[in-house]
């Protein structure tokens, strides 16, 4: 199981340069993870007393270990149901983006988490930068640039296409 504060990145680098002081650490989780997690369960509660399910999509961004454009994580198809899943798969691809599943994310701490299918379907998104950023310095210190034109092209494939998923999703709901 991978740490709440993360130390290493997905393919194994460090990421401090030496060890965290335990106290900040307890201080970050308090501070910034507790709540969001406090209001995440609240939120997904109400949900599901208002509609009977609720679809929880953790988005994320990546860049490598894969070239494809996009990671669909749903832990092998225990936290999402597969109709669900090949809706995003499906839409995302017509979209044009290359679309992998489970390999090499296979779906976080929050999906693993809040997962309850049927009631509570949870996908992990994860979006490779290349759609959006500008990687001619990614391995250089400092933050990368977000490249206008690409940003907006993604945004451009990426609404309907998600809009179109998660009309997939309500469709499924019984009222």
């Amino acid at each position: 199981m991978r740490a709440v504060i993360a130390e290493k990145t997905a393919d194994g680098a460090p990421v401090y340069v030496g060890p965290q002081d335990r106290g900040a650490l307890a201080v970050r989780l308090d501070a910034y993870h507790a709540p969001f997690h406090a209001i995440l369960n609240l939120t997904l509660t109400d949900t599901v007393k208002r509609f009977g399910r609720a679809l929880l999509l953790d988005l994320h961004s990546f860049m490598g270990p894969i070239d494809a454009d996009i990671c669909i994580g749903d832990r092998w198809g225990t936290t999402c149901s597969a109709d669900i899943s090949d809706a995003f798969d499906e839409a995302l691809s017509a979209a044009g983006f290359d679309v992998v599943r489970n390999t090499p994310f296979t779906g976080g701490y929050i999906v693993r988490k809040y997962a309850g299918p049927p009631t509570i379907e949870a996908l992990q998104l994860e979006l490779r930068y290349t759609n959006y950023l500008d990687c001619v310095k990614i391995d250089e210190p400092g933050r990368p640039e977000l490249e206008s034109a690409r940003l907006s092209a993604a945004q451009a494939r990426l609404r309907p296409a998600l809009s179109k998923a998660i009309a997939a999703f309500i469709s499924s709901v019984e009222w």
